[in-house]
């Protein structure tokens, strides 16, 4: 019984998601490694979709994995996430919080992900926002270990309408909503639980900005 009731909250939870969903964003012209990093900026969204990833999943998360652009203090394009260990880029070991240059994630299009740029529409971040945002990423490393019940999380937030606490652990969307505050993009008092990666394109931002389009990446 105790079986069959889990199983149902699961189901509803599953359906509720899928029907409570935002959009998806427009699609824009695709655009080749080189003209992203060409013309990306701090606060664009690096979208990921795993090629592997099992179509149930991606029926309630079409985006399976988010990072946030950041340029550094010389203007090179660093991917600030959070993820699983088997998820960082060839040749990088560990979980957790990270920042890779831009050129790392690109590599890996269409061989195990399917990669979109999402450009922040409105006015500039800050240099010195970006710049204080990188320097605090060891500290935040240490504070925030990655999340791994992400769908059990995801499922009870919405079966309960309750929420889970992020002061320790964070994946991926929780990282990079708590990127987007501290960019001053996003509001400060936008939750960061109960977010999956697509959300993280909707959330309630400051100064006029938005995420409107998404750009495919070419092979």
């Amino acid at each position: 019984m105790r079986f069959l009731m889990t199983l149902g909250t699961a189901v509803c939870a599953y359906i509720s998601i899928i029907l409570t969903s935002h959009p998806e964003l427009l699609s824009s012209q695709s655009l080749t490694p080189a003209q992203v990093l060409a013309t990306c900026d701090t606060g664009d969204l690096l979208f990921f979709t795993n090629k592997k990833a099992a179509t149930w999943f991606k029926a309630a998360n079409p985006i399976t994995h988010i990072s946030v652009i950041v340029r550094d203090a010389s203007g090179r394009p660093l991917s600030v996430e959070t993820h699983a260990d088997v998820d960082g880029p060839p040749n990088y070991e560990g979980d957790g919080i990270n920042a890779y240059p831009l050129e790392v994630r690109l590599a890996q299009n269409g061989i195990t992900t399917d990669l979109h740029l999402v450009k922040m529409t409105g006015p500039r971040v800050a240099d010195n926002l970006a710049d204080a945002l990188l320097a605090s990423l060891p500290s935040l490393r240490a504070q925030y270990m990655y999340r791994y019940t992400y769908i059990r999380d995801e499922v009870m937030c919405r079966a309960t309408f309750g929420g889970y606490d992020v002061s320790k652990e964070m994946h991926c969307a929780n990282f990079a909503s708590l990127v987007l505050q501290k960019l001053g993009i996003a509001h400060l008092g936008q939750r960061l639980d109960c977010v999956r990666p697509l959300d993280v394109a909707w959330l309630k931002l400051l100064e006029g900005r938005s995420y409107v389009k998404k750009s495919p990446i070419a092979n």
